[in-house]
């Protein structure tokens, strides 16, 4: 997973993935871009080092990549266009965080309740910093 996000975030930054979100209205730092990738990082790793010893915070991150493909490709059909982040989503994330439910599931740890947590907390890492990005913009302090 986490040669796989490494991979993703190298993919974003040398195809200008601030650019792409600029373009698309939402303001966005090199800095922030940093910062929310290094995050994810490190949630990668700790999802890593829980593992089944609390099955949804560890899937959260497998699920994370998930819904990232989703944003991707959803972005590339709304903008007729590729984005920075999209190859690595769908060649890289979508297998590799199938697979680590697949292996949930082989190893007895994949009930329904988990898998639905695990999305919803992955949706959550998802969304967080763009909802950030978008509040900064209407509150002004």
């Amino acid at each position: 997973m986490l040669a796989s996000a490494g991979l993703h975030v190298a993919e974003e930054t040398l195809l200008n993935f601030v650019g792409f979100v600029e373009s698309v209205g939402i303001r966005c730092t090199w800095h922030e871009f940093d910062f929310i990738n290094f995050a994810y990082i490190i949630a990668g790793i700790a999802a890593a080092a829980i593992g089944w010893r609390a099955p949804s915070v560890s899937l959260s991150y497998p699920a994370l990549l998930l819904w990232n493909v989703i944003f991707h490709t959803g972005a590339s059909v709304v903008w007729h266009h590729a984005n920075p982040g999209v190859f690595t989503a769908i060649v890289l994330f979508l297998p590799v965080g199938t697979y680590c439910f697949l292996l949930a599931a082989r190893d007895g740890v994949l009930t329904r309740r988990r898998t639905v947590l695990a999305f919803t907390l992955g949706l959550i890492l998802q969304v967080y910093p763009l909802l950030l990005a978008i509040l900064r913009d209407h509150f002004r302090y």
